[in-house]
């Protein structure tokens, strides 16, 4: 009888999305000085849950195996991870996980290029430039007109900072549905909406 897991390296969640997966019942661990974090899978439907979670946080997790006393992580060799798949639950369920994962990785992508649409569309239709910033638990966007700073969206709080005669075009563009959808990515992303 086998375990299999999907796994991932627990440094690329902040506090918000540590504390969904813990709250969904992952676990962490250290293994070779590294945190890892993982959830056993004992289905197809669960694989589909697990990654529909992560794929909020923008993450493809890797798949681990374990038989008996033997442990392959989700970053070790594969060949024997996909040996002991397909001996003990089939080669059609191997099939499955792997073309699932290559899939995750295609709609992460996808969902990043729409992103950059509207901020291109944005930035058409306002005459300004817009940057993303994502990092640390925050999604900003800030916003350049003729090479000139004059603020910034926090995507997450849905607030903006920025001088006062701007202050205008801050509050309508806050209120423009590509923003809100924005908005919606990135507290999904960051852990702050349910999902």
């Amino acid at each position: 009888m086998i375990k299999l897991y999907l796994a991932y390296y627990l440094d690329v969640l902040n506090d918000n999305q540590l504390e969904v997966i813990r709250h969904l019942g992952f676990e962490t661990y250290e293994r070779e000085d590294i945190n890892r974090f993982r959830k056993e899978v004992k289905n197809k439907r669960e694989i589909l849950d697990v990654l529909n979670v992560l794929k909020n946080f923008e993450i493809v997790p890797g798949y681990s195996v374990q038989k008996n006393e033997i442990y392959y992580d989700f970053d070790e060799n594969s060949s024997e991870k996909n040996e002991i798949i397909s001996n003990e639950v089939g080669k059609e369920f191997l099939f499955f996980l792997l073309t699932l994962l290559e899939k995750e990785k295609e709609s992460i992508a996808k969902s990043r290029e729409k992103l950059g649409n509207i901020i291109e569309s944005l930035s058409y239709d306002y005459m300004v430039q817009m940057n993303i910033w994502n990092k640390y638990g925050f999604a900003r966007l800030y916003i350049k007109q003729e090479d000139k700073d004059i603020g910034f969206l926090d995507l997450i709080n849905n607030w903006y900072k920025t001088e006062p005669e701007q202050e205008t075009f801050f509050k309508d563009l806050l209120q423009d549905n590509r923003i809100k959808t924005l908005s919606k990515y990135f507290q999904k992303k960051e852990g702050y909406a349910a999902i």
